[in-house]
């Protein structure tokens, strides 16, 4: 499998949400920064994924844009939902529906190891989702 059907694979199974194939595409040592106060890791990364699935259950994720330079494959992500149900993200409050629908554009940067993504780095630009949502992101 080629590097850029690895990141489309990720992309694949965040849309289906399809959490085991979401983890074993995921190395284990696999490091998810940017987007959040503090890097995750695999079960971090999973897990934050499954809150946003079901705080925004049409959560979607569309690359634009795709290269591959080596091992890394670089994108345009856009994501997009409606906050319809409570969002439960780590170090903060829970979030209560908003009803507010969000799309967001963000660098996204996928490391490919042995055909597994082994890091995942965001550069969101602004506003990002949870400004769009009326929230305050943890600092």
């Amino acid at each position: 499998m080629g590097n850029i059907d690895v990141a489309n694979a990720l992309t694949d199974a965040l849309n289906g949400q399809q959490w085991d194939k979401l983890a074993s595409l995921l190395t284990d040592d696999f490091v998810f920064s940017g987007a959040t106060p503090q890097s995750l890791d695999r079960q971090g990364f999973i897990a934050a994924q499954q809150q946003w699935a079901v705080g925004a259950p049409d959560w979607h994720v569309t690359q634009e844009n795709v290269v591959e330079e080596g091992n890394t494959v670089r994108a345009t992500s856009r994501i997009s939902g409606t906050q319809t149900n409570t969002l439960s993200l780590p170090m903060m409050p829970p979030i209560p529906a908003t009803g507010k629908h969000f799309s967001a554009t963000m660098a996204a940067t996928v490391t490919v190891r042995s055909d597994k993504v082994a890091s995942l780095s965001v550069v969101p630009d602004a506003p990002g989702i949870l400004e769009q949502l009326g929230v305050q992101p943890p600092a």
